[in-house]
């Protein structure tokens, strides 16, 4: 911001008097002088050939609009010294001397003062002083001016002193050590820049130690500042709470803090002083106040030393096999012990070899305290047996063999497994290859389990190797399929789809998918399936045609033998230069029914000149050739 006080432009000095020097006129100078308005100045005065007696008008001028009122707040002395104007904005104070000794405008302790010392008959030095130890400056401007009169010659230089330094500063200060504050300058006057001791450019900085902040103001005149903020630190109080705080249920713990001198404690219990019993958990806090009113806080959560989620599995004795077990399975927790019954407290978890009975379990952990006391059941169950068991060997080599099994004494649902696989309420077991199994049985209490064998009979097998499909002429059905068989061969019949055949050999067939089934007189089969596709299709596409409404090739058509193409998915006419000048409608047409073949004119209906042009037509294929779609290209000659 701009600041109001007095800005000031000076000099001009006249000097009026009676001189008998003849053309030696009397003289009145000033030099240039540029200086800061923080420290004392002088601005010498010269004058020269004079006679006797000097009068001196000195002026100081400032911008209008600036009330008196503001003239007086700036020096309470100028009101008393200088005469004001307000309509011209002019101080004017005049001083006559006529033995030529020391004058100032007061007692030395004003603003300024003009100084005289006679050096010699005819010449006076002089200097305008002005003193801002404790007050504010007046603010002096004046251009290089020579004002010529009569008697006199002035001869005044430019001064410039800068602009003031007026600014607020943030007292000494004191604050807890941890915490932050900002301190800094608040300038009244503007275009201040600023350098602080900690390297920082702006007028308030944010500190968090303690020490003494140095900084240098500087305006746009290149005026400085110098000034400086005592910063000191209390210490805050020290307290060390464990994180976690850990005790048996049912116990009282107590907690004392080390650092107890000079320090006030509040807990968030309510509870006052460096020691106290707990009697809740959760999160606790302390805060510390000692006697320069710092504080700190320190949390500690307070747990019951508990059992983690814990599941108890009970196997009972099972067909009174004294198997029972107890297991007890806690995930991720802490090293617990165990005890059941009035054994020995152990590490493991697991108690085996258990017959029916009612058992007392113990869990604690390390530092003693019982987590869980309960009581466990083991019974006895039931008395599952396998009645019978009815095994089908595997024929033909094959995976025909089979297991059912029957059960007696199960109670409640009974499940069935083989060789340990999933559990079903299937009791019997098919497609099974010669070779040795465990089945299982289980119902609400016992699982048994059982080996038997699946034998392989005397039935010779076979395999069909392979079969070598002949395609059907195109659209003819006189596909074939050669049977290719490894192994007995003899006595075999041959089933194509419904059809049944002798030979290995099947005759007219057409176009599609099949499933060949072989079997002996011994009852052993195998089954494949294969494919006939389509051969020998036919397509014709002219090389030219002829738009003349003879209606022999009056349009570019596409032909092809039936059973071949199935749509038209694209059909489309460029001419020399890639320009596409014809298209039938996109899509999927069917073939059969596709009647947008190229007359040779263009979109417009325009009649085409005779040349060559380019085609592209992309079918779609009945299914059997190996591929769902094509694409036909090459050139047609159009001829009028």
């Amino acid at each position: 911001m701009k600041n109001i006080l007095l800005f000031a432009t000076f000099f001009q000095l006249l000097v009026f008097g009676n001189h008998t020097f003849g053309q030696n006129k009397p003289q009145v100078w000033f030099p240039n002088l540029k200086a800061c308005p923080d420290s004392s100045f002088k601005v010498p005065i010269s004058v020269s050939q004079f006679k006797s007696m000097l009068a001196f008008q000195f002026e100081i001028c400032w911008p209008a609009g600036l009330s008196k009122d503001s003239i007086a707040d700036i020096h309470p002395k100028l009101k008393k010294d200088l005469q004001f104007n307000e309509q011209d904005t002019t101080l004017t104070v005049i001083w006559t001397d006529e033995q030529l000794k020391q004058l100032s405008l007061d007692d030395g302790d004003t603003l300024f003062t003009l100084v005289f010392t006679k050096k010699t008959s005819t010449n006076v030095d002089g200097f305008l002083e002005f003193l801002n130890n404790d007050t504010p400056p007046i603010y002096a401007y004046a251009g290089t001016d020579d004002v010529k009169e009569d008697t006199m010659t002035t001869i005044v230089g430019k001064v410039q002193i800068g602009n003031p330094f007026r600014y607020i500063k943030t007292s000494d200060t004191s604050f807890c050590k941890g915490i932050t504050t900002e301190i800094g300058v608040s300038p009244l006057t503007s275009e201040v820049s600023y350098s602080w001791s900690t390297g920082a450019t702006n007028a308030k900085i944010v500190v968090d130690s303690a020490g003494i902040y140095r900084v240098s103001l500087t305006n746009n005149f290149g005026c400085q500042r110098e000034d400086s903020i005592k910063v000191e630190l209390f210490a805050v109080p020290e307290i060390n709470l464990e994180d976690t705080l850990r005790f048996c249920a049912g116990t009282t713990p107590t907690i004392t803090l080390k650092d107890t001198i000079g320090n006030r404690y509040v807990w968030s219990t309510g509870q006052q002083g460096s020691q106290i019993e707990l009697k809740s958990i959760g999160r606790i806090w302390v805060r510390a106040t000692n006697s320069a009113a710092c504080s700190n806080t320190d949390t500690l959560i307070a747990i019951n030393h508990t059992l983690p989620p814990a599941q108890i599995e009970v196997t009972d004795e099972q067909c009174n096999n004294a198997e029972g077990n107890i297991l007890v399975r806690v995930a991720n927790g802490p090293v617990l012990q165990y005890q059941l019954n009035n054994g020995r407290m152990d590490s493991s978890s697991r108690f085996d070899g258990l017959v029916a009975g009612t058992y007392r379990l113990k869990i604690q952990n390390l530092e003693a305290c019982l987590l869980k006391d309960t009581q466990i059941v083991v019974q006895n169950k039931g008395a599952l047996e396998f009645e019978e068991l009815k095994v089908q060997p595997a024929t033909c080599a094959q995976m025909n063999g089979s297991i059912q099994i029957q059960v007696s004494g199960q109670i409640g649902v009974t499940r069935f497994s083989l060789d340990g696989q999933k559990y079903t309420a299937q009791s019997s077991f098919t497609r099974l290859s010669a070779g040795t199994y465990r089945v299982y049985a289980q119902d609400s209490f016992c699982t048994i389990s059982l080996n038997t064998n699946v034998l392989a009979d005397t039935a010779k097998p076979f395999k069909i190797s392979a079969i070598e499909p002949i395609p059907a002429e195109c659209n003819a059905q006189n596909g074939q399929a050669k049977i290719i068989i490894s192994g007995l061969n003899t006595n075999l019949s041959y089933r194509i789809n419904s059809s049944t055949y002798t030979a290995p050999i099947a005759s007219d067939l057409k176009v599609g998918r099949y499933m060949l089934t072989v079997e002996n007189d011994q009852g052993c089969r195998d089954s494949m399936s294969f494919e006939i596709t389509r051969t020998n299709c036919q397509v014709y596409l002219p090389n030219a045609f002829s738009p003349n409404a003879d209606n022999i090739n009056d349009k570019f058509i596409l032909s092809a033998s039936e059973g071949f193409i199935k749509t038209i998915k694209s059909y489309r006419i460029f001419d020399r230069w890639g320009n596409l000048i014809y298209s039938a409608p996109l899509g999927n047409i069917d073939f059969s029914t596709f009647n947008e073949w190229w007359d040779g004119s263009s979109p417009r209906g325009e009649r085409l000149a005779q040349g060559t042009y380019i085609y592209s037509i992309e079918v779609e294929l009945f299914p059997g050739f190996g591929k769902s779609f094509t694409v036909y290209k090459g050139e047609i000659n159009l001829l009028h």
